[in-house]
């Protein structure tokens, strides 16, 4: 489970950096947040390495990798980029809850304390910096947007919504 958060985290910075170059996005707003996403992945790896597994050699699920193609791609192309508004706060986790369920439940074992802590330490970090209304934040920066555009983020969500049901249902049958 934390191989696939530091994966996504890792990729996610490439793909928000990329949406800078779409036409009129709000460039100055996109930069600040890839700073305050910049070593998110390092605290992960941390908490890997606690562990010691060597981050290098970790395999990740499938639909991780679609997941991140997919924000990748939408942060590509200005028709997407409402879609890619949308997967940020997908990603970034549009919850209030201050403790990270997971982080909690992994802390109460000592050889996974790390690993808690480190989940943990990331979630403050995002609900510091709000990060779970960053794409809100992009889109009302950016121009208005058209009906095709609102079509493609549909889409885009329920198509990352089907993915992560999927790897929600590998993860829970995982031995």
């Amino acid at each position: 489970l934390i191989a696939n958060n530091y994966y996504v985290t890792k990729r996610a910075q490439e793909c928000i950096q990329n949406a800078k170059s779409i036409e009129n996005a709000p460039t100055d707003q996109i930069v600040a947040f890839t700073n305050e996403e910049n070593g998110h992945d390092r605290i992960l790896r941390v908490g890997i390495e606690s562990l010691n597994v060597n981050p290098e050699n970790l395999s990740f699920f499938e639909e991780s990798i679609l997941m991140m193609n997919i924000l990748k791609s939408s942060s590509s192309r200005s028709d997407f980029f409402t879609g890619f508004c949308c997967l940020l706060t997908f990603f970034e986790g549009a919850s209030y809850e201050e403790i990270d369920s997971r982080a909690d439940y992994l802390s109460k074992f000592p050889k996974y304390k790390i690993v808690g802590d480190c989940l943990q330490k990331n979630k403050k970090i995002n609900l510091i910096g709000n990060h779970f209304s960053k794409g809100l934040e992009f889109l009302k920066e950016y121009k208005p947007i058209n009906y095709r555009q609102a079509v493609y983020a549909m889409r885009i969500f329920e198509l990352i919504k089907m993915v992560n049901s999927k790897l929600l249902q590998k993860i829970a049958y995982e031995d």
